[in-house]
């Protein structure tokens, strides 16, 4: 979800390109419940009319390695290596659906001006230097918690993992001035980010 106090325009979700050479191998996988997150990904743009000049901003939750899935098709007190093929398969499948995830996004970065203020925000599922995270930063973003963040920056921290799944990637016309995960704020298997963010 975006809230924004200025318009937000040129609004729209990724559909998946089914011409991609791997949109079938997606398809037809077995990890695949539905086409639904295939065809229709949770990843939209828009702008928003700021008073400075417009911004680009893609919102993101890509696709998870389904850990926790996994693991509650178990016995609860199953040990976790009882698991091991079913968290291979599902960290498989996550991977490739995310590649193919990111190069969308990448491909729509691309398609903009060199110019043009952008960020990406969300759930990315995955770790800084992962595919799909340096995909999507590519060589014109930047990552909001390696520049002024404190420590890990875990925004999962269950099932006995701490991981970094939750980035705020911004573009060379914005100042990172403060980030931080918000610990308290536990709504979710993930903890929300918070940046405070300037336009230079």
């Amino acid at each position: 979800t975006v809230l924004s106090k200025y318009p937000i325009t040129n609004y729209y979700r990724y559909k998946m390109d089914t011409k991609d050479p791997r949109y079938d191998m997606l398809v037809d996988s077995v990890r695949n419940i539905g086409n639904e997150i295939q065809n229709w990904p949770f990843i939209f743009s828009m702008d928003i009319e700021m008073p400075q000049g417009r911004v680009r901003v893609i919102n993101v939750h890509l696709r998870s390695n389904a850990y926790s899935t996994a693991r509650r098709a178990m016995k609860e007190d199953a040990p976790w290596i009882d698991g091991i093929e079913e968290y291979y398969n599902y960290t498989k499948y996550g991977y490739m659906v995310r590649g193919v995830q990111a190069d969308m996004i990448r491909n729509e970065l691309d398609s903009l001006s060199q110019d043009m203020p952008t960020l990406v925000v969300g759930d990315f599922n995955d770790i800084n230097g992962s595919y799909a995270v340096e995909r999507i930063k590519g060589d014109r973003l930047n990552d909001a918690w390696w520049t002024n963040g404190f420590g890990l920056g875990t925004t999962y921290d269950s099932w006995h993992l701490k991981l970094r799944l939750d980035h705020i990637l911004y573009s060379k016309e914005f100042e990172i001035q403060d980030i931080k995960v918000l610990n308290d704020f536990r709504h979710s298997d993930h903890l929300p980010v918070k940046a405070v963010v300037k336009w230079k």
